[in-house]
């Protein structure tokens, strides 16, 4: 089985270096190939370049730095980038996460003819908001949110991931900083024309968020006014884990000697 893997990264050389050791730690019998694209800043990626280096792995890095308003681009150039390689199975990670146990036999038995691309990545702030909807679906033993939200961390087959690309989103156009970058609404609307029904967001998530809202992505204004309610909450911007895959994660964490946002 072939895995192609593309992370997004910027101003988080150890993270990102971690990252890529937890999917060569879990990589087994796979056939997985990873492509880190760097939107380019001033910090060290050395360790990272290197590891893929030695790995066979690609490690790019753009010629100016896109920032949050032509993240957009970045994106598609990483879809467009994935045309060239034979796959089964395409993941979109960020920088931000820790791999839970098992992660890539977990990962492959969720995506299917019907629901060609499925989110793993929720977290405690949205659980709540999904659960109140009561629209909760099994589906091979595995239980998701019918949210029919679509992100930037996912995992789909070749035959949905052909010809993706986005608009530049309006929230980004107008610069509408409440509303984040809009790209999830642009991804929203390619699978909604693609597959045609609703897309699925598993209850529990398959990576830790090791980040919090503080970050380039979030503006100082979108940080106060839509996440003043996490303020000493910061468990709620974590992910929503099973119990064994937070003892999991904590043991990773502990082990790489990771630092999380708000450990400085």
């Amino acid at each position: 089985m072939k895995i192609q893997i593309h992370i997004t990264t910027h101003k988080r050389p150890e993270w990102c270096y971690y990252l890529l050791r937890q999917i060569k730690e879990q990589q087994k019998h796979y056939n997985i190939h990873v492509v880190a694209f760097h939107d380019l800043c001033d910090s060290d990626y050395s360790k990272a370049i290197e590891f893929c280096k030695e790995n066979g792995w690609e490690f790019l890095q753009t010629k100016d730095n896109l920032g949050k308003w032509k993240y957009w681009k970045l994106l598609n150039y990483t879809y467009e980038y994935a045309e060239k390689f034979d796959y089964d199975y395409y993941i979109a990670l960020p920088d931000d996460i820790v791999l839970v146990d098992n992660f890539f036999k977990r990962a492959v038995s969720m995506p299917n003819k019907r629901y060609p691309m499925i989110n793993f990545f929720t977290m405690n702030i949205h659980y709540d908001m999904y659960l109140i909807s009561k629209k909760v679906r099994k589906v091979n033993g595995v239980l998701y949110f019918v949210s029919g939200w679509v992100d930037g961390c996912f995992i789909a087959t070749k035959e949905y991931m052909k010809g993706l690309q986005i608009y530049e989103p309006a929230a980004t156009r107008k610069r509408m900083n409440l509303r984040g970058t809009g790209i999830a609404h642009e991804l929203i609307k390619h699978y909604n024309s693609k597959v045609g029904n609703v897309s699925l967001q598993s209850c529990y998530a398959l990576c830790e968020h090791i980040g919090n809202v503080d970050t380039v992505m979030h503006d100082i204004q979108r940080r106060r006014v839509l996440y003043k309610s996490v303020e000493g909450q910061k468990d709620r911007i974590q992910s929503s884990l099973l119990p064994e895959d937070k003892e999991f994660v904590e043991m990773k964490i502990k082990e790489y000697g990771i630092k999380r946002t708000e450990d400085g």
